[in-house]
């Protein structure tokens, strides 16, 4: 609301960057619901947790060095970050929302698989 009482921001990067917001953060939350997941305890469950949103977040800063040819493509693809990028320029990409939906569903159907598993043993 500040933004648009002072100033004359246009709505459609706006807007597509808080939903990329959105499905950042809920990509990140359902890494971290899986880390909680795979530990009883709180702290590991959390340096778990963060690490591999960090190591999701960064792949593309840190190894795009490293290799080269189809791996670094692949390697680019992994990240969220590079994901996030077209939402941040008003770009909504249907690859990029493909993307941040399959880490959700498949990190929140790991975390419900483990959970069950671990009600039977």
């Amino acid at each position: 609301l500040l933004l648009y009482w002072y100033g004359d921001p246009d709505t459609g990067p706006l807007l597509s960057a808080y939903l990329g917001l959105i499905l950042y953060g809920s990509a990140a939350l359902s890494i971290g619901l899986f880390a909680s997941s795979l530990s009883p305890n709180q702290i590991v469950a959390a340096v778990v947790g963060i690490g591999t949103v960090m190591v999701l977040s960064f792949i593309d800063i840190w190894v795009a060095d490293l290799v080269s040819g189809v791996a670094k493509d692949v390697i680019m693809e992994l990240s969220l970050s590079g994901h996030f990028v077209d939402f941040t320029r008003g770009i909504i990409d249907p690859t990029d929302l493909i993307y941040y939906f399959t880490v959700i569903a498949v990190f929140l159907f790991l975390t419900v698989r483990f959970v069950e598993s671990r009600r039977w043993r």
